[in-house]
């Protein structure tokens, strides 16, 4: 597992090292979502490389249509600033269970878990990327709320019912004292929006 190091420090959390996701055939559309703007001031290339990372393990052997539809609409990478600092939204694909997205790609269960949604687990569970300077989490303490039972249900589920109920379900957050920083991210059992996803019906 990759980079799974303490975070925070007097210095700051140390450099994070992102999963590597080989490209695949939606390799455009990742690009175009995660490619900093020209005036960007608040994410990074570091956020830019996580994106990356996070769009491919989202978009890895999925039919065409559905990919697109993901990367249609996907959210591209932008900081903001509002009344409680900057923030940085690294960028992601669309959910599956969004209604533009989720017919088209229901596969009635048809294809097998996939392993190799592992990584987008550990993307999803293992990092925290809204600040300025993302950081890694430590397993003690995201594990037993986030990176174990995303590796159950992508162990027990179907790809898309899987993927699904990870995009959907993951909560992000983290905890700081004295500039020493720690993740809260945590997996909720919910399939809500994924019924159709997680049933081996036809799209309607």
């Amino acid at each position: 597992m990759a980079a799974l190091g303490a975070c925070g420090g007097s210095d700051g959390p140390p450099p994070i090292v992102i999963p590597e996701v080989p490209a695949g055939a939606f390799e455009a559309g990742c690009q175009q979502l995660c490619t900093l703007g020209a005036s960007e001031r608040i994410c990074t290339p570091k956020h830019s490389e996580f994106c990356v990372a996070r769009c491919r393990a989202a978009t890895r052997d999925l039919p065409q249509a559905c990919g697109d539809c993901l990367i249609a609409g996907g959210t591209p990478i932008l900081g903001t600033t509002d009344s409680f600092g900057d923030s940085c939204n690294a960028g992601h694909v669309a959910s599956l269970s969004s209604s533009s997205c989720r017919a088209v790609c229901d596969d009635a269960g048809a294809a097998p878990p996939s392993p190799d949604l592992d990584v987008l687990c550990q993307l999803e569970c293992m990092f925290y990327t809204d600040d300025h300077t993302p950081f890694a989490c430590s397993v003690d303490a995201v594990g037993d709320d986030c990176l174990m039972p995303c590796q159950a249900v992508i162990a027990a589920q179907g790809r898309i019912c899987a993927q699904c109920t990870i995009g959907g379900n993951v909560g992000h957050g983290e905890i700081c004292f004295n500039d020493v920083c720690e993740c809260l991210n945590s997996l909720s059992s919910s399939t809500f929006g994924c019924e159709t996803l997680c049933d081996t019906m036809p799209p309607q």
